[in-house]
């Protein structure tokens, strides 16, 4: 179902709290038992932020953890909130978008208005289960940004077109707005817009893998406390 058709009905003590739009990763991970097979949970927002990460991560990494979808960052802070209010102990990550690094004090107040009652360490136990991706704006703007400063060569080899071709193009993405930069690329391009997103991502993160580092070693920390 659309996001927008998904409603969760949960009842804690003697309150029902209804979540509207939720993802169905969140859902289901309410629903159910906490899966033991990986050891920590990485939360992000969308899938274009998953697939980042799951290129970002190296594969010993890979194997430890799994990538969930919360849906949009105002349902990714309300994810910590309920955390905080039922698992605690539970172990995770949350990573925003890097456009949500500015609005940090209202993901934080959105988190707080799920937990509901929370203590003097919120603010603590919240900045130390989150990162931010890379850069100061959100993926798809990210990805074209770096791809058109850092990668336009080994881009133009894989898609058949020229360097100066390939630069044009996306451009155009860019002006095509948020979240439509994919769309008109791949429709120039000519070329499956997931086969699209999924080359760029590849060769943009070969090209910034240093930009990873704070995320990657929070989740090494992790794993490693686990042990």
């Amino acid at each position: 179902m659309p996001p927008y058709a998904r409603i969760f009905i949960e009842k804690r003590d003697d309150k029902t709290y209804i979540t509207q739009g939720i993802s169905s990763d969140f859902a289901f991970q309410k629903l159910a038992a906490t899966d033991s097979s990986n050891e920590v949970d990485i939360l992000v927002e969308d899938d274009i932020a998953r697939t980042i990460l799951t290129f970002a991560l190296p594969t010993a990494i890979r194997n430890r953890v799994k990538i969930k979808l919360a849906g949009s960052a105002s349902r990714l802070a309300r994810q910590l909130g309920d955390f905080y209010f039922q698992h605690k102990t539970h172990t995770f990550i949350a990573v925003f978008d890097g456009d949500q690094l500015g609005k940090q004090n209202e993901n934080l107040k959105n988190a707080k208005n799920a937990a509901e009652s929370y203590g003097e360490d919120f603010k603590e136990w919240f900045d130390g289960h989150i990162k931010y991706l890379p850069g100061d704006t959100w993926p798809e703007a990210w990805l074209v940004k770096n791809a058109v400063g850092r990668c336009i060569s080994l881009l133009a080899h894989d898609f058949g077109c020229k360097d100066d071709n390939l630069k044009y193009i996306l451009e155009q993405g860019l002006l095509a707005g948020k979240h439509n930069e994919f769309f008109e690329i791949a429709s120039r391009l000519n070329v499956n817009i997931e086969t699209c997103l999924q080359q760029v991502i590849i060769n943009v993160v070969k090209t910034t893998s240093e930009d990873f580092r704070p995320i990657i070693s929070r989740i090494e920390e992790v794993l490693e406390d686990n042990n």
